[in-house]
């Protein structure tokens, strides 16, 4: 007997409470998202203070993205042992106290433990996993939009953060500027989120889509993550995703010195980069809102290969004027890949597994992003350009746009059998 599908009932939780959660989820990844994609500003203030070479600051980088994808292994568990909203609230607490103890760091090495694990460690934790569920938890119809309108925090902190943090370097120091932004996560950002995100008491699902049809939503599933485990599906968006990670962290780590090589003042450089965070709110909202309506791999299809295109303008940017070009055309779709792939995990092996498996492909995701910023700084150490690492991400995403329309045919596939 198959299950009734079920819209919540936003009479007995009110309408304003649902969206309260999305305000707060919008806030908790507009800071974890704005500072951690906005460290690349402190990529030439770490260089000076400390004389080191550019694949040494790297690691700072790459050894932060191992710590967060190690979290993704357990987060789903943390969830269903604390609950969602309890695991971002802790999230936000040791991101911001691991900010204020990188601002006493005497040496690199006590950067690679205050900002590179506790930091990290929140960051894991206030992540898109745990904001995802506790959103699904009072959504349904409009799950897309509303995680859509979440996600695109990232956007929104890479456009805010990011010049605001060149500006605390320039005016002040990059250790004050640690300093004020730590703080404010403890006394200003913990306080609001309380408030706002709050677990369902009961989280009764409207029927996930099959698994073999993303455009369905009739029938209700599970599949046990050693099941997925098996599913051409699963790999495929990993695919997609480990092309993500790398070119993300590639592009927030190293654009910002890029730029200032090819003559652009600091804060410009900073202020490029957050635009295409503004840029990508639009993007991330809209594509999501697409995506409940057309399916998600031709989404994700579109995203990756405009983004290709993208590491393929900045591959031959040989001037400022064209990076205006390069963040126009890739800051729209710089976020849209993680509200689909979220929704899309979820509407393939069901909310039960949802948890567990979207914290793999996180992990995969930071796989990838453990070599997109390493590979950036081996690259220019050795050859004094970036141009075969912009070709690298180009190559990965160009393969992430197929893994995404293989993903559409296996679901046509799947259709077929049944």
């Amino acid at each position: 007997m198959s299950a009734e599908p079920y819209t919540p009932n936003l009479n007995s939780e009110t309408p304003a409470r649902a969206w309260a959660v999305v305000i707060g989820g919008f806030t908790a990844l507009f800071c974890a998202a704005g500072i951690w994609h906005g460290f690349g500003v402190f990529f030439k203030p770490l260089l000076t203070e400390f004389e080191v070479d550019r694949t040494s600051v790297s690691l700072v980088s790459s050894v932060a993205i191992m710590t967060i994808s190690l979290s993704q292994l357990v987060i789903g568990r943390i969830i269903e042992r604390v609950g969602a909203a309890q695991t971002i609230w802790l999230g936000i607490c040791l991101m911001g106290t691991g900010l204020i103890l990188t601002g006493f760091a005497p040496r690199p090495t006590v950067v690679y433990l205050t900002f590179s694990v506790v930091m990290a460690v929140g960051y894991g934790l206030t992540s898109l996993v745990a904001v995802g569920n506790v959103i699904a938890q009072w959504f349904s119809r409009r799950r897309g939009m509303a995680m859509g309108l979440a996600f695109s925090g990232f956007s929104a902190g890479a456009l805010v953060f990011t010049p605001f943090a060149q500006y605390l370097i320039l005016r002040f120091s990059w250790r004050t500027a640690f300093w004020i932004i730590g703080a404010g996560f403890l006394a200003v950002v913990i306080p609001l989120l309380l408030l706002l995100i709050r677990n369902r008491d009961t989280d009764r699902e409207e029927p996930s889509r099959p698994m073999a049809d993303l455009s369905s939503r009739d029938g209700a599933h599970h599949v046990p993550p050693r099941d997925a485990l098996r599913t051409p599906s699963f790999w495929l968006l990993s695919g997609t995703y480990f092309a993500c990670g790398f070119t993300d962290f590639l592009l927030f780590f190293h654009f910002p010195i890029f730029a200032i090589g090819l003559g652009v003042p600091d804060q410009t450089a900073a202020n490029i980069l957050g635009a295409a965070g503004g840029i990508g709110i639009v993007g991330t909202v809209v594509m999501a809102w697409i995506s409940d309506r057309k399916g998600r791999p031709m989404l994700l299809f579109l995203s990756y290969a405009a983004r290709a295109a993208g590491f393929l303008i900045l591959m031959f940017s040989k001037s400022p004027g064209s990076l205006f070009v390069f963040m126009t055309i890739y800051g729209f779709v710089l976020f849209a890949s993680n509200p689909i792939t979220s929704a899309a995990t979820r509407e393939l092996y069901g909310p039960k597994s949802f948890g567990t498996l979207y914290g793999y492909l996180i992990f995969i995701h930071y796989v990838g992003s453990f070599f997109g910023p390493l590979a950036g700084g081996m690259v220019y150490d050795r050859l004094e350009r970036y141009d075969e690492a912009f070709l690298i991400g180009a190559v990965l995403l160009a393969a992430a746009s197929a893994c995404s329309l293989a993903l559409r045919k296996w679901a046509r596939r799947g259709r077929q059998r049944n």
